[in-house]
């Protein structure tokens, strides 16, 4: 709320600045995040769950760009 940016724009960042962070460590930073978020247990399985849902959904979108485009299935890092 005070800076305008969320925690995953930061992780973005972090990517690019550092050039050593992949998507996928990305990823699972941000899903470290769901995993120990302050919900009840049925709660945080649902968000998990729906997370999880959005990440697979958006790699096959990606890999299926990328086979359109002739570029091997590997998710880039940010960098």
């Amino acid at each position: 709320g005070i800076s305008r940016t969320t925690l995953a724009d930061e992780f973005v960042t972090a990517a690019r600045m550092g050039g050593g962070l992949t998507l996928w460590e990305a990823l699972a930073l941000l899903r470290q995040g769901f995993v120990h978020a302050f919900l009840p247990a049925a709660a945080r399985e649902a968000l998990l769950a729906r997370a999880d849902g959005d990440v697979y959904r958006c790699a096959d979108a990606t890999d299926d760009d990328r086979k359109l485009a002739g570029s091997s299935g590997e998710l880039d890092s940010f960098a």
